[in-house]
């Protein structure tokens, strides 16, 4: 895989098997909320005000259970520009669901936290490596942004690679 790693802060995130994060997360539970009317399957970023779905595209929230069960599906950039339109319809009002973009993916990061390092209260799933976002790299039009889940590294890949989607949309 060719890219460039940015590290956000390596220092600071703790090593170990299954999530690990620090004292201070900077995306502490208190910061999401269940969308009404999704069975948990949506999850509302109260300083964001994006909604994010709790699982990547090929799995679904599975209530009694709090988790997301089923396959993730791997596709190439092209593919992941467009599942949103095939996405189930959203719980609440707000935008269409899309790709997210660089920015909003960094919203989700939790910089005291690996493996994963996001929430794992609300974004926990060991199967993800990699989540596209919708943003090309402005050097190398082939390539586009995402996020390694585990680590946090912002980096860039081949929009012909296929990796995982994990799609959001405004609450307004």
């Amino acid at each position: 895989m060719r890219n460039i790693i940015l590290s956000l802060c390596a220092a600071t995130l703790t090593s170990g098997t299954g999530a690990a994060c620090g004292h201070n997360p900077t995306r502490p539970d208190s910061r999401y909320v269940v969308v009404d009317g999704s069975d948990g399957a949506e999850v509302l970023d109260t300083v964001s005000n994006l909604i994010w779905q709790r699982c990547v595209v090929g799995k679904t929230w599975d209530a009694a259970s709090k988790q997301c069960t089923g396959k993730a599906r791997n596709v190439g950039w092209q593919v992941a520009m467009t599942l949103g339109a095939d996405a189930p319809k959203p719980a609440s009002a707000g935008s269409a669901w899309h790709l997210p973009s660089y920015m909003d993916l960094l919203s989700l990061l939790d910089l005291a936290c690996r493996n994963p390092a996001v929430n794992a209260k609300w974004f926990a799933d060991p199967d993800i490596l990699f989540l596209w976002s919708g943003t090309s790299y402005e050097k190398l039009a082939d390539y586009a942004w995402g996020l390694k889940y585990a680590t946090g590294d912002i980096t860039y890949d081949g929009k012909n690679e296929e990796f995982q989607v994990r799609l959001v949309r405004s609450s307004r």
